[in-house]
């Protein structure tokens, strides 16, 4: 009987013995958790939507002039494709062509020449985008003025605009065609519009 047991407590031993050499010679192999900022590009993803600073000729890389193809392949499809008449008011127009981008807090819309293909202009409606000073929809016209100084101003249509309503334009100093549009409405930034602008209003 005794011999037994010492045969039982041997075999146990060996047991323990076996699994402990596996622990012992398992091999875990961690791979170091890599910082994602270190490996992604500073240059925003292609067809990623509109994204970029606003200024007198487009949002970030997308300036007025290209065409539909090229503007798809930096901010993608639109969520919605129109054609109209273009501004009734320009004897010019041929016809226009709007993509519409949905920012969930504003929209993006740009304006491309129907015949051409060519886009003429954007209007911001979203708090997303800001322009090279840092105004975005949403901010006061005292932030605005500001920002712009004497180089802010008055777009005379109708009654002319004021502090509480109206547009203010920057003209950009190379084409004066070329512009940056503040929508105001009740003091505040309503819109932002950019490049051969066409008031239809």
């Amino acid at each position: 009987m005794a011999r037994l047991a010492a045969i039982a407590l041997a075999a146990l031993a060996l047991a323990l013995a076996a699994c402990g050499d596996d622990d012992e010679t398992t091999t875990v192999t961690e791979t170091p958790a890599t910082s994602t900022e270190a490996t992604e590009s500073e240059t925003p993803a292609a067809g990623a939507g509109p994204q970029g600073e606003l200024t007198t000729t487009g949002i970030g890389e997308v300036q007025q002039g290209m065409r539909t193809a090229d503007v798809e392949g930096l901010f993608g499809e639109p969520g919605q494709e129109q054609k109209g008449p273009g501004c009734e008011l320009a004897p010019q127009a041929k016809g226009a062509l709007t993509w519409t981008y949905d920012l969930g807090d504003g929209e993006v819309i740009l304006n491309f020449d129907a015949a051409s293909g060519e886009l003429g202009y954007y209007r911001v409606t979203s708090t997303s985008l800001e322009t090279t000073l840092g105004d975005k929809v949403g901010d006061e016209y005292a932030t605005l003025r500001e920002h712009w100084g004497s180089d802010l101003e008055p777009l005379p249509i109708g009654s002319g605009p004021t502090p509480k309503a109206g547009f203010w334009v920057v003209k950009d100093e190379d084409d004066p065609r070329s512009q940056l549009l503040f929508d105001i409405s009740g003091g505040r930034i309503a819109g932002i519009l950019g490049g051969h602008v066409e008031i239809c209003e």
